[in-house]
């Protein structure tokens, strides 16, 4: 049963990163419009501005589930290097406490800015008035999945860990 659990998480994160990636297409394409506006027709428009790092602040919060079902996270493997497999497993078990308070806080606080943000309908304050709160919910979705992700991970980890310790006893 919790197999079954596990492999939705991944299907869910699997998913909103291809997602992300599209946004991203999509924001290349507003960026390239934007040039074509500023620099061929002299005319740029501030609302293109808009366009681009609200979704692209969506994207950073919401792929990073995504990212670390991949391993394609920033990390510093310096010190990860010099361990065993083992040793790492080890170290990732130990230090997943200060993921979950990290992921935590980012869901509690991320949820408590955009739900300020959608009760006084904040927007973005130009002409056009861009609602800001469907990407402030990013950011708690987007701690969510990671958190999940990282559970999924913890279990794996700790699964290869047992299994290497039993292999070892029954030698």
């Amino acid at each position: 049963m919790l197999e079954k659990i596990f492999r939705k998480i991944d299907i869910i994160n699997d998913f909103m990163g291809r997602m992300m990636a599209y946004v991203v297409i999509f924001v290349v394409f507003v960026i390239t419009y934007g040039v074509v506006l500023r620099y061929v027709f002299k005319s740029p428009s501030p609302l293109l501005f808009e366009l681009t790092i609200y979704p692209l602040a969506a994207v950073y919060a919401l792929g990073a589930g995504y990212a670390l079902l991949y391993d394609a996270h920033v990390k510093v493997d310096v010190f990860l290097q010099k361990l065993s497999p083992k040793s790492k497993q080890i170290l990732l078990i130990i230090t997943f406490p200060i993921f979950v308070v990290f992921c935590m806080a980012l869901i509690w606080g991320g949820y408590q800015w955009a739900w300020q943000s959608y009760l006084m309908n904040e927007t973005t304050g130009s002409d056009w008035g861009l609602k800001l709160y469907p990407y402030k919910f990013s950011l708690p979705v987007g701690a969510t999945l990671l958190l999940l992700q990282g559970i999924r991970i913890l279990f794996r980890n700790m699964n290869v860990f047992y299994r290497s310790k039993n292999v070892m006893n029954n030698k």
